[in-house]
């Protein structure tokens, strides 16, 4: 992993790892993307260290199957579908919004500690990475303003965040920059019906086709989009929905709290179009100057 020179990132204004360039200036300063990421970092500061999420080490809605046990499984599924995208589970990889690091150590089952990066726009979330996931390295930084060089990483990882970004497709260039020829990015990512609160409007995406389109416009070839609406978001729905009956039923929490979460659950149910996973590729240096490659859409398992 390599980041730009000091006069490159001195032209930004930032530099690796520095709380300044996210420091939040008075409001009348505020940039727009530092207004977003102001909002980001309250909403999901605030909720990944609430009562007892604080003591997860993942924020995801995560992959639910029949025998799925706990929320902590789930999340490790959906970490594992994610990299079953990677031909090969080896070399370098970055993890995109690393939250507090629960991907970031699931990753080490595979990786070298000195292989890993995680990035995220929160110190305070950074500061839990570095316990959740020690000998691996994180760094203060945007998705859509990357540090890195060019061709710095074989894989890139990004677990339900792209939705927040201003914009997907920015991240998308930037990520098609550091990745090494061939090497792949894979990312779990949310449709949503309209924009609102952390989530920017020139961000939003009417469609399946016009998403996928993305990926083709940013130069990225093998496209594999799969649904997992179902096993991702309504699976979380339906055991957050029985987990706040049953701890009503057993005097656990009071019902006014049980009802003020389940009409904030069905709100969320109301803005999301789609959940997906999304597997991709950059060119290897052999297949440079060829013709576009054909989408791999498996009909049984992809959109």
């Amino acid at each position: 992993m390599h980041l730009r020179t000091n006069e490159s990132r001195q032209r930004r204004g930032t530099r690796p790892g520095s709380t300044a360039s996210h420091r939040t200036p008075s409001p009348a300063c505020l940039s727009s993307d530092q207004a977003l990421t102001a909002r980001i970092n309250r909403w999901y500061d605030t909720k990944m260290f609430l009562g007892g999420r604080a003591k997860h080490t993942f924020a995801n809605f995560g992959y639910w199957e029949k025998d799925t046990r706990d929320y902590g499984q789930a999340c490790e599924n959906l970490t594992e579908r994610l990299l079953a995208f990677l031909p090969e589970k080896r070399g370098t990889i970055l993890d995109v919004a690393c939250g507090k690091g629960g991907t970031t150590a699931h990753l080490l089952n595979y990786f070298h500690p000195g292989n890993v990066t995680g990035i995220n726009i929160s110190e305070k979330q950074l500061e839990r990475c570095r316990i959740n996931a020690p000998g691996c390295t994180f760094l203060l930084m945007s998705a859509t303003e990357l540090e890195f060089n060019d061709e710095s990483f074989d894989n890139i990882l990004c677990v339900e965040a792209a939705f927040h970004f201003n914009t997907r497709e920015k991240f998308l260039r930037e990520a098609l920059r550091v990745l090494k020829p061939g090497g792949c990015l894979a990312l779990s990512d949310i449709l949503l019906k309209h924009p609102r609160g952390t989530r920017p409007a020139a961000n939003q995406v009417p469609n399946i086709m016009e998403y996928r389109d993305l990926y083709k416009r940013s130069g990225f070839q093998h496209i594999q989009i799969t649904d997992a609406t179902v096993e991702c978001w309504v699976g979380f729905y339906r055991q957050a929905m029985r987990r706040l009956h049953n701890r009503v039923a057993r005097g656990r929490i009071d019902p006014a709290f049980a009802r003020r979460r389940r009409a904030r659950l069905m709100r969320v149910r109301e803005t999301i179009e789609r959940y997906v996973l999304v597997g991709v590729q950059k060119r290897s240096i052999a297949q440079r100057g060829s013709g576009p490659s054909q989408d791999i859409l498996p009909a049984s398992q992809t959109t």
